[in-house]
């Protein structure tokens, strides 16, 4: 057993004596009132039959009030995000709050072979779905038959894959099954804590099967009732992320909330009522959630959710509004809307990122671009403090993509800091001396071959930010004689283009700058995200796609990948950060990509009738689905 899995079969089991003494302190359980009268109707088993006998013991801020409904907003009829962050993050294992590791959730305990190529996880004890019927190894293992069937999940997570094969799968008993790689899978466990996963929990099998072919003859003929081709066509429509919990009110869920009706285009408001098979309490024996409800409005107005929170409609939001642009309104607006800031710590690499193709097809662009000294020389003509002035107000440092300073244990300030000074007579020097001093009549530089020489940077058109940010930055370029043109594309497009390699610079989410991100998805250090934006063929070939057949990665971009396979090889924390430590510093000599300044940190609004919400230490990614790791069943409402 590795220390990593050592520490984590401790951290269960104190998990478990806690749960132990607190049923003992508490003698017996309390539920919330508005689940009284089902009681004593009779519809609905006391608190003590409805939960597993050691429920998970969750600590709150403050022992909370039961009742109230929270009021917050979707935008759009695909907001899934904003619900799973809220209503349904509850997956086999979740972020701690300081998103260094998982801790358990549904899975009670995991053991890990020394290799990480076997993970043998243990459910909780006596869970229910929220229909009252038990969950146990049954319904993972008919999740993974779905997600094993090509027509219900054609695009299979990749982390599913390793060496080559698909993983083995197996049921040792009610409440444990298996995992079996062909190569280590290091971080696989906390895979499941992300919230783009598809959760291992999300299919009950005594209401999803009858909708399978294999389960039901009448499969098909229920699916074609409900507008779809087929049972399997059903299933996969409702397969990805947490679409099994929201766009059917149908199958029952073991998260704290449940909607009484499905998400579609037709919704305008949504509600998500108690779980009252929840499988947490408080020290006190309180079973949670302590708020009864949550309602969604949905629009898309983004001035009208704005109004929305300045005349006190709002509960809890951190999406859609938090702009930099809006900051300043809603911080004026606290008093007004009676809700109060609360900070999100960024975990970006930078407040934009960019890099030019080092695998591009053009081959006098290509190696330019795989010259360090014009990647250095591009830095340097950038202004970044006429573009922090005037973009981000001038509340941050220039700076490269890099781990944020706010993670010292991963902070690499060679590769924050280096070549960030403006400096025009040291980039028109190199650029020079690379064999573009020639220049045509209007002043722009000729390329080696005596052509012109004209740089093209694509991004996605729906980002103001990038948009003014680009502007300014072409305009640096401009006038250090590299022409400069701009293309704001549909995402889609610009996703094309990623695909097949057919782009010369790009911009694009900084993301992998803190917390779990800097292992799971390094992109701006290591390219193992189709996103990481300055080699795509080298990703191709990393992946053994064909498109990388062309693309044997050069020696330190090789070493690099090494790097990261040999974190991946171990589930020991400890060697991990070493490897990550490693592969930053291959980073820094690499210098792949270049940024602007250190991200701000981001914001939400929660209402002042709310508590146990913290207003610090809460982080801004996709990847820590915030302000979910809170344990939003604690929050509680004032009368």
């Amino acid at each position: 057993m590795t220390n990593h899995t050592k520490l984590l079969a401790l951290a269960s089991a104190s998990a478990l004596v806690l749960s132990l003494a607190s049923a003992s302190l508490a003698q017996e359980y309390n539920q919330a009132p508005s689940l009284d009268a089902k009681v004593e109707a009779g519809t609905l088993p006391p608190v003590e039959e409805r939960l597993p006998p050691n429920p998970m013991v969750i600590e709150p801020t403050t022992i909370g009030q039961y009742g109230g409904n929270l009021r917050t907003v979707l935008r759009g009829g695909s907001d899934f995000g904003w619900l799973m962050k809220t209503a349904f993050y509850d997956n086999l294992v979740r972020w701690n709050f300081d998103f260094t590791d998982v801790e358990p959730n549904v899975a009670e305990s995991w053991e890990v072979n020394e290799d990480a190529t076997v993970y043998t996880i243990k459910l909780r004890e006596g869970l229910r779905w929220s229909d009252g019927v038990p969950f146990s190894s049954e319904d993972v293992a008919f999740w993974w038959e779905l997600f094993s069937n090509d027509t219900v999940n054609p695009g299979k997570d990749s982390f599913f894959t390793v060496g080559g094969s698909l993983a083995q799968f197996e049921i040792i008993d009610d409440l444990t099954f298996r995992f079996t790689f062909a190569a280590p899978n290091g971080l696989f466990m906390q895979r499941f804590a992300n919230p783009s996963v598809t959760p291992i929990v999300s299919m009950p099998k005594h209401a999803a099967s009858k909708y399978h072919p294999d389960y039901n003859p009448e499969a098909d003929n229920l699916a074609k009732a409900l507008g779809y081709d087929s049972g399997l066509a059903y299933l996969q429509a409702l397969f990805p992320e947490i679409r099994s919990r929201v766009l059917t009110a149908e199958f029952p869920v073991l998260s704290a909330w449940k909607l009484t009706s499905a998400y579609d285009a037709n919704s305008t408001v949504l509600t998500a009522e108690r779980n009252p098979y929840y499988f947490k309490v408080d020290p006190e024996g309180n079973q949670l959630p302590y708020i009864d409800t949550i309602t969604y409005e949905i629009g898309t107005d983004v001035e009208s959710l704005l109004l929305k929170a300045q005349s006190r409609g709002l509960d809890l939001l951190s999406r859609h509004i938090n702009t930099i642009d809006n900051k300043s309104v809603l911080y004026d607006g606290q008093e007004q809307g009676d809700y109060t800031l609360f900070n999100l710590t960024s975990v970006f690499a930078n407040t934009w990122a960019f890099a030019f193709n080092l695998t591009t097809p053009d081959d006098l662009k290509r190696e330019l671009f795989n010259n360090k000294d014009f990647r250095i020389a591009m830095s340097h003509a950038i202004d970044r403090q006429e573009i922090i002035d005037t973009v981000y107000f001038g509340l941050t440092n220039p700076a490269q993509p890099a781990v944020a300073p706010g993670f010292p244990n991963y902070y690499n300030e060679q590769l924050a800091k280096q070549f960030t000074e403006f400096d025009t007579e040291t980039a028109n020097r190199l650029l020079d001396e690379l064999g573009l001093d020639g220049r045509d009549a209007d002043g722009y530089r000729l390329g080696p071959d005596g052509n012109q020489f004209l740089l093209t940077v694509e991004t996605i058109n729906t980002n103001k930010e990038w948009t003014d940010v680009l502007e300014m930055v072409a305009a640096d370029w401009n006038a250090i004689g590299i022409r400069t043109k701009l293309d704001f594309l549909d995402r889609s497009l610009l996703q094309a283009h990623i695909d097949a390699n057919e782009y010369e610079s790009i911009v694009l989410w900084p993301e992998g700058g803190g917390g779990m991100e800097i292992k799971l998805m390094p992109r701006w250090f290591v390219g193992v995200n189709p996103h990481s934006g300055f080699g795509p063929g080298w990703y191709y070939n990393y992946l053994g796609d064909p498109r990388g057949d062309d693309w044997t990665p050069p020696e330190n971009v090789q070493r690099s990948y090494d790097l990261y396979r040999s974190m991946l090889a171990t589930a020991d924390t400890a060697e991990q950060d070493e490897y990550v430590k490693q592969f930053l510093q291959q980073a820094a000599d690499n210098f792949f990509a270049i940024g602007i300044a250190e991200p701000l940190d981001g914001y939400g609004i929660v209402s002042n009738r709310v508590h146990n919400l913290p207003l610090e230490g809460m982080f801004d990614s996709f990847e820590y689905p915030q302000p979910a790791p809170a344990k939003l069943e604690t929050l509680w409402l004032n009368p």
